[in-house]
């Protein structure tokens, strides 16, 4: 992602006769933001000029419109001139839109940190000719894969290169892959987001780090003709930070080799089944975008939470199965009150007993560990990794189940947890809930469990959670 100056003019839209000079800067660590002599306040309409929606500009390089503004700061530069600064949350380029009903795009196509790499697909040819000349042979388009993801969205994959020749000393072709959202109509910006976070955890799960939007483009058809609008935002990392950090596809749960024959099947189930996941997806990709804002304490109880949560939906029948039926308890509540002689007592025992048919946490993780499917897994994974003998039956289960419901507990209820949470002890059992969850993600998914079973011995994640890792 690239860093730009935009130059020119800049107004609100309903009012284009009165515009401000100013510059718009972005780099992809830091956003977009809008510096301007002057200042909107006069030119507004109540509080839009310290939180304008939408600002226009007409710039050297094109039209831009800034969306989602607000105002960060004034001052007064040597001495008259007054100077306004605005953050800008997204940059559309080569366009104006004028209202905020007015953002929608028929579709956006995303270019997303090492998706080349989990791709992982020969893209170029090396052809010899009759006169020992070497020719190189490539696609400047090709589409890899499809899926309807639901009545309104579609997903696909394409390879796209583009060529830049210096006739002196190189020519250079780069190579981007990009998922693509098409919608059966167009859509607001906004709804686009719920489905680009569906794609990045997706995405996520395979490749075992985030993703980040590197390229994002939309595009909008009217009147037979397609225009395309670069999409500008702040990434959530330094961009050298994702750049860096590359990973070969060994070392990824499932690239898109792994699920290219059934393509669509995988990308429906997970649309599927994240809404249903909700909060347990969250809290664990949550713990994975942001790993130097979460303190170990942090990063432990946003996990355990996951785990509790997936306990508690319908995905684990097991559970319910523990509990007993809502209008038996009910029952069984009232015929234990009312054995109660003295009345005083009889509301302070029915608060107590208001969340009794709830199981404990210890009960709900020990009925996920021996629960059948995930069972069939561990064992499958036990053959070759000794580590994942540690959410089987016996001393070792038992013991890891009582230690993070003592830390869970103590963390949660206010005792404290004295030891050292940067310690190895400690970090062995959060890197044990991460593996358990991105099982149960895997299972998901849709994978059997050889599949799981050999995607996780690939990765090496038993390394993670061995006492001697």
């Amino acid at each position: 992602m690239e860093s730009f100056d935009f130059k020119g003019f800049w107004w609100l839209p309903n009012n284009p006769s009165e515009k401000l000079a100013g510059i718009c800067s972005f780099t992809p660590s830091e956003g977009g933001e809008l510096e301007l002599i002057g200042d909107f306040s006069s030119l507004a309409e109540g509080n839009d000029s310290d939180q304008p929606l939408l600002i226009l500009g007409t710039t050297l390089k094109g039209e831009i419109t800034l969306y989602n503004c607000f105002l960060t700061k004034k001052e007064m530069r040597h001495g008259s001139i007054e100077v306004s600064l605005y953050c800008v949350n997204l940059i559309f380029s080569d366009i104006h839109f004028c209202t905020d009903s007015d953002v929608k795009f028929n579709s956006i196509s995303i270019h997303y940190s090492c998706v080349n790499e989990w791709v992982n697909l020969k893209t170029f040819d090396f052809v010899h000719s009759e006169d020992s000349e070497e020719h190189l042979v490539y696609k400047a388009w090709e589409q890899l894969a499809q899926a309807s993801v639901d009545n309104n969205y579609r997903l696909s994959i394409d390879i796209r290169c583009g060529k830049s020749v210096n006739f002196f000393e190189k020519i250079t072709v780069d190579r981007k892959v990009f998922l693509t959202i098409e919608s059966s109509e167009e859509k607001h910006y906004k709804e686009y987001r719920q489905v680009m976070r569906y794609i990045r955890n997706f995405l996520t799960l395979g490749i075992t780090k985030p993703v980040f939007p590197l390229v994002m483009n939309g595009f909008i058809s009217k009147d037979g003709q397609t225009s395309v609008v670069r999409i500008l935002g702040k990434l959530a990392i330094p961009e050298n930070d994702i750049t860096e950090s590359k990973l070969s596809w060994h070392e990824m749960f499932f690239t898109f080799r792994d699920i290219s024959d059934n393509f669509e099947f995988f990308v429906k189930n997970w649309f599927n089944k994240v809404k249903d996941l909700g909060t347990i997806s969250e809290l664990y990709f949550g713990t994975l975008e942001n790993p130097d804002s979460y303190y170990p304490q942090q990063e432990f109880l946003s996990l355990i939470q996951a785990l509790e949560s997936y306990c508690q939906k319908n995905l684990n029948p097991n559970i319910k199965k523990i509990e007993k039926p809502e209008n038996e308890y009910l029952e069984m509540v009232e015929v234990i009150i009312n054995q109660v002689q003295e009345e005083n007592y009889k509301g302070w025992l029915k608060s107590k007993l208001k969340n009794s048919n709830h199981t404990s946490l210890s009960v709900k993780i020990m009925s996920l560990l021996k629960s059948a499917s995930l069972q069939e897994i561990i064992k499958h994974l036990k053959k070759s990794e000794k580590a994942f003998n540690v959410f089987l039956d016996g001393k070792s289960r038992d013991d890891f189940v009582n230690k993070i419901v003592k830390i869970r507990n103590n963390l949660s209820h206010g005792s404290g947890y004295n030891e050292d949470v940067y310690g190895k002890d400690f970090r062995l059992q959060i890197q044990r809930l991460k593996v358990l969850i991105e099982i149960l993600l895997l299972k998901e998914l849709g994978f059997d469990k050889e599949t799981v079973g050999t995607l996780l011995l690939r990765s090496r994640v038993g390394l993670r959670i061995s006492e001697n890792g």
